[in-house]
């Protein structure tokens, strides 16, 4: 199920209701509850401190690597959650920058710091609190009205439900000069196989150069397969490139912009 159908739209006089998007598939991240289960064992020591600041920074930067991509996201619902994660970030560093003051304030309480001024003032004056309230007022001019603005816009791209579905629409994408085979793509395949991890048993003939790819998916991923028939009508493959997608329920223009990207031309 995407996010189009499992997020709730928020209530327009809740304050914090911006953060609903993120706090529904924060639930279902493994790296999420990666980060939680340090927290469970009361970590407190400088070296979680500052290595969860830096993995922080890093997962923010890759995200912003990732959104260079025009299939980061598909949905305005997906927009949406990660728009719900990034104002969530936020408002985490406005009160980590006043965290970080108030450890200070305790550094100086005692007297682990060091003269700062001549007139011996200990605490270091930076201006880590009128920051925090800068971040703050982002949040509040633009934090709720964003997030539900992508939740109400309407979605019309073709997902599929399954990878049943996602095959049979490459295949009506690729033309019909690229045949799906081993498997009827009108027949529901619900109970019958692991359509996340090995898909539905389609494959499709993808002719080019004057040889055969085999498009599938197997091993929890899609990939494109050189295809030899032997001369008593089995098939031997050899694999050519795993696509740039994961996901079961890809967007079938995404996959087939995967496929003629790796595709010898």
């Amino acid at each position: 199920m995407d996010n189009a159908t499992r997020t709730t739209l928020p209530d327009s006089d809740d304050s914090d209701s911006w953060r609903s998007p993120y706090e529904a598939e924060e639930e279902g991240s493994d790296l999420t509850t990666e980060i939680r289960s340090l927290m469970d064992h009361g970590v407190t020591d400088p070296g979680y401190a500052i290595d969860m600041a830096c993995a922080a920074a890093e997962a923010s930067e890759t995200l912003c690597v990732l959104l260079r991509s025009q299939w980061a996201l598909y949905t305005p619902q997906q927009a949406a959650t990660v728009v719900s994660a990034l104002f969530a970030q936020v408002s985490a560093a406005a009160e980590a920058l006043r965290g970080v003051d108030r450890v200070l304030a305790h550094m100086a309480a005692r007297g682990d710091l060091g003269h700062q001024t001549d007139h011996g003032d200990e605490r270091p004056r930076t201006t880590l609190p009128a920051a925090a309230d800068a971040l703050d007022r982002v949040l509040g001019g633009h934090a709720s009205q964003s997030v539900e603005l992508l939740l109400r816009t309407p979605s019309t791209a073709p997902l599929p439900a399954d990878a049943h579905e996602a095959v049979a629409a490459v295949a009506r994408l690729l033309g019909p000069r690229t045949p799906m085979t081993r498997c009827d793509p009108t027949t529901p395949t619900q109970g019958i196989v692991d359509s996340l991890s090995t898909g539905c048993g389609c494959e499709i003939d993808i002719e080019s150069q004057g040889q055969v790819f085999s498009f599938g998916r197997g091993d929890s991923c899609w990939s494109l397969d050189l295809k030899v028939v032997m001369p008593d009508g089995s098939a031997i493959y050899d694999s050519v490139a795993e696509l740039g997608t994961s996901l079961d329920t890809a967007h079938p223009d995404h996959l087939v912009e995967e496929i003629l990207r790796v595709l010898p031309q």
